[in-house]
């Protein structure tokens, strides 16, 4: 009997032993033997699971790049029915949900010129349903769907700039045109 709860496999097996406090097992699905934490034995499936949801609850907030840290290929989806206008490309890594797009960087005006859309940029954005996304995730994101010649960064805006975030747990990559910052 097994099953999988937020990322860890539970399980029940008895050892040998008349005490009943390690019936049940757990482990995280990445689970890297001795040294990584996600794991540990319980009296039952209930208490497998607070003992995931403490563990959970405390370790995503501190979540630290390492390299015991397996991040998921990315995966092409379908773009959601309200987005269909959208010119984006959407994937998942894991939980994460990845929008990437080639759009203009803004618009330039001058009293000789109408309008005009300035040259494209790349934007990423990376989102997580109930945390934020880690190093890990956002840099797999980056290197699989980017360009690798071209340097991004997070831009933060002033206090009086328009800045809008849809989810709360996003973050947003932009392709900057000044290497030299």
């Amino acid at each position: 009997m097994e099953e999988i709860y937020r990322g860890f496999r539970i399980w029940y097996e008895p050892p040998p032993i008349p005490i009943r406090a390690y019936d049940w097992h757990f482990a995280h699905e990445g689970y890297d033997g001795p040294g990584d934490p996600r794991h540990g034995d319980a009296a039952s499936r209930e208490d497998c699971q607070q003992r995931i949801d403490e563990y959970v609850e405390e370790a995503i907030p501190v979540m630290r790049r390492t390299a015991k840290m397996k991040i998921p290929d990315p995966v092409e989806i379908a773009k959601p029915e309200q987005l269909r206008g959208m010119e984006a490309r959407f994937y998942k890594i894991g939980e994460c949900t990845v929008i990437v797009g080639h759009e203009p960087k803004g618009f330039c005006t001058s009293e000789i010129q109408s309008l005009t859309p300035s040259p494209l940029r790349w934007h990423l954005s990376i989102a997580h349903p109930r945390r934020y996304p880690t190093w890990d995730e956002i840099m797999k994101a980056r290197e699989c769907l980017l360009p690798s010649d071209l340097v991004f960064a997070q831009i933060l805006p002033g206090k009086w700039d328009l800045y809008v975030n849809l989810h709360p747990n996003a973050f947003h990559l932009w392709e900057v045109h000044d290497r030299d910052g």
